[in-house]
């Protein structure tokens, strides 16, 4: 019994300090499937969908073509830049560059992730309301 215990102390301690590392690998968003609301709209509208949820979220969001964006953010001292494709199928992010962002590994920090991860929730909340 007092195995069980020491090492479910021993692993409490590890789950604790893994949550503290602020550098993880990018997150990146490759094809995910859209809200079904997604086939009823144009290109437009979802070029439309992607720039309103970036803006709630404080990103800058521009059309470079039908269907691709390039969006930024700024907090403080930190910026990102990231690409994103859109269709009626699918949802596609991934990171152009950041400035104070990334460790000498080249990870990113966790802030980051949870900008894109957010980013990503919003789009596919905005497109599921469709066109309004």
């Amino acid at each position: 019994m007092l195995k069980i215990k020491v090492l479910t102390g021993v692993f409490a301690i590890c789950l604790v300090l893994s949550a503290c590392v602020k550098y993880h690998d990018f997150y990146n968003v490759k094809d995910a499937l859209l809200p079904s609301a997604a086939s009823q709209m144009s290109q437009d509208d979802l070029d439309k969908a992607v720039i309103k949820a970036a803006t709630m979220r404080g990103w800058v969001a521009r059309v470079i073509s039908s269907g691709l964006l390039r969006a930024e953010i700024a907090k403080r001292r930190h910026r990102a830049a990231i690409e994103i494709r859109i269709s009626q199928n699918a949802l596609s992010i991934k990171n152009i560059s950041t400035e104070n962002l990334t460790d000498e590994d080249g990870q990113v920090h966790r802030n980051y992730n949870r900008w894109v991860r957010n980013l990503e929730s919003d789009i596919k909340t905005v497109v599921a309301r469709g066109k309004k």
